[in-house]
């Protein structure tokens, strides 16, 4: 090291050394992927931030540096640290991506989003809830076909399709979810295994799973064990995965086949199921118009 330091190569070294840094995102999808990449190497606090970002991307657009620090709960100097952490200068410069990505959504979602504000800030009980809930809950299903691309969308159905016997589970507040899935795929003659976990059997349920199956999972954050265990027996079984999220930053990320995230709607601290319900009969209705143009092709 003393003879390479000698011949005076020091000023090299140091460009290759700020060469192995990252590049600095130049797109939402370019930064949301870095997000997931770089997601175990963050301090606790940038990966609250970092949640934040991945799920509302609106509010990051629209809002200011002291009202997603407030909305987020840490200080406007963990947004910077956050920002120079994936090579921006700073916020602004950070802002300006998502400002300039969503450039065509920007004025329609800012008119929405305070008619949604004003929705929920109606009177609380009685009849007024039906209007007060109804806003946030039909702005959440009209961003779906914006958040889920149609090559993501045609990715989950091409699974579904390929799939000897789909196995759906999903646990506590994703379960009505999975248990229409499985009622309606059922519906339109497709082998359909519920993996309930009655008498803590799922493994059991999953013991003739193969690659040739599909496992469809629902799985909300904070996300539940026995999902997770389910997914991770997929992987083993080199069986594909698809799962519908509320987060692209799965505990199981690294395994998933395929993800598609829906954003619910949240009123007085409860989370809407209208968004998942709404992207579950999309899928089964995909699938049948599927069969539908095989039959007639």
């Amino acid at each position: 090291m003393k003879g390479y330091l000698e011949s005076g190569p020091l000023p090299k070294l140091l460009n290759m050394n700020t060469e192995l840094k990252p590049a600095t995102p130049q797109t939402l999808e370019e930064l949301k992927s870095a997000i997931i990449n770089r997601y175990d190497s963050m301090s606790k606090r940038l990966r609250l931030v970092g949640d934040f970002f991945v799920q509302n991307p609106n509010t990051v657009a629209l809002e200011n540096l002291v009202v997603i620090a407030g909305e987020i709960d840490v200080s406007p100097s963990t947004l910077v640290r956050f920002a120079n952490f994936f090579g921006f200068a700073g916020f602004s410069e950070l802002q300006q991506l998502y400002r300039s990505q969503l450039k065509g959504q920007v004025s329609g979602y800012r008119e929405r989003v305070r008619h949604a504000s004003e929705m929920t800030g109606a009177i609380k009980e009685g009849h007024h809830l039906l209007d007060a809930f109804s806003g946030p809950q039909s702005l959440a299903i009209e961003n779906l076909s914006v958040d889920i691309s149609p090559a993501d969308f045609d990715k989950a159905l091409d699974l579904m399709s390929n799939a000897r016997i789909i196995y759906v589970t999903g646990a506590r507040r994703a379960f009505p979810v999975a248990y229409y899935l499985c009622y309606a795929l059922m519906r339109a003659d497709l082998d359909v295994i519920l993996l309930d976990g009655v008498g803590a059997m799922h493994k059991n349920q999953l013991k003739r799973l193969t690659e040739n199956d599909l496992l469809l999972a629902v799985s909300y954050h904070p996300h539940a064990d026995e999902t997770n265990e389910c997914i991770q027996i997929a992987h083993e079984r080199h069986c594909p995965s698809l799962v519908l999220t509320d987060h692209s930053i799965h505990p199981c990320k690294e395994v998933i086949t395929h993800g598609l995230q829906v954003k619910e709607a949240e009123m007085m601290g409860m989370r809407s199921l209208s968004t998942s319900m709404h992207l579950a009969q999309c899928l089964v209705m995909g699938l049948l118009c599927r069969q539908e143009d095989q039959v007639s092709g």
